[in-house]
C-alpha cells in the first residue's frame, strides 16, 4: 500500500471494497464516510502520500484558476471589466498560478501535522501519512467546489456549511486511524486549532513590534 502504513478494516460481515481512481476515493471520502471506508481508503494498495501531494497541488491549483476566472466573469457581466483590472487579475495568474499548488501541500503538511501531533499527545496511533492521505481525499474536491461556490452571490453563503461539513469528515479521520472515541476527536481537532491560532496571533504580534 505505497507508503502509508496499513490499518486494515475489520467488520462483521464486510469485505474492504477498493476504489479504481481518484473520483472514486473522493466519492467515498466524501459520501461514506465511516471508520471502515476510511482504512478502506488507507489500505487501498495505490494510496500513498506521494497521491496526496498530487492531490493537493492539483486541487489548489484548480480552485486558484477557477476562482479568479469566475470572478472575471461575473465582474465582467455585472459592471464590465476595466484595463487596470485585466491587467492586475493576469498579473496574478502569471504571478500565482506556479506557487499556489506548492503553498497548498506546505498548508496541508503544517495542519495536518499539528492535528496529528496533538493527536498523538492524547494518545492517538495513527500516523501522519495515514491522515494526510484521507484530509486530501477530502479536501480536495471540496476546495475544486469551494471556489465555484465561493464567487456566486448567495451561494457563497454555503461555504460555512460546507466548512462545518468537512470538519465533520476530518473528525471520523482522526476518530478512524486513531482509534479514538467523539470526544477525543473533538479534544484534538480543537486544541490543534487553539496551537494554531496562538501560534499566528504570536506571530502577528511580534511583525507588529518589527515595525
Amino acid at each position: 500500500m505505497g507508503d502509508i502504513p496499513v490499518l486494515y478494516p475489520q467488520e462483521e460481515d464486510r469485505e474492504p471494497a477498493y476504489p479504481k481512481n481518484w473520483f472514486d476515493v473522493w466519492k467515498i471520502a466524501l459520501t461514506q464516510a465511516s471508520r471502515f471506508n476510511y482504512l478502506c481508503l488507507l489500505a487501498d494498495p495505490k494510496a500513498s502520500s506521494k497521491r496526496a501531494y498530487i492531490w493537493i497541488f492539483v486541487s489548489g491549483t484548480i480552485s486558484f484558476l477557477t476562482t479568479i476566472g469566475l470572478f472575471l466573469f461575473f465582474q465582467q457581466f455585472r459592471f464590465g471589466i476595466t484595463t487596470d483590472l485585466w491587467t492586475f487579475t493576469t498579473t496574478i495568474l502569471i504571478i500565482g498560478t506556479p506557487f499556489v499548488g506548492g503553498l497548498s501541500i506546505i498548508s496541508a503538511i503544517i495542519t495536518i501535522g499539528m492535528v496529528q501531533w496533538v493527536a498523538n499527545r492524547f494518545g492517538g496511533e495513527g500516523q501522519f501519512d495515514q491522515l494526510l492521505y484521507l484530509f486530501a481525499a477530502i479536501i480536495s474536491p471540496i476546495g475544486i467546489i469551494c471556489s465555484v461556490v465561493i464567487v456566486i452571490p448567495v451561494l457563497n453563503l454555503l461555504v460555512f456549511t460546507i466548512s462545518f461539513f468537512v470538519m465533520i469528515l476530518l473528525l471520523i479521520a482522526i476518530k478512524a486511524i486513531n482509534k479514538f472515541s467523539w470526544g477525543k476527536s473533538i479534544a484534538a481537532f480543537f486544541s490543534a486549532l487553539m496551537i494554531g491560532v496562538l501560534g499566528i496571533g504570536i506571530l502577528f504580534f511580534f511583525s507588529l513590534l518589527a515595525f
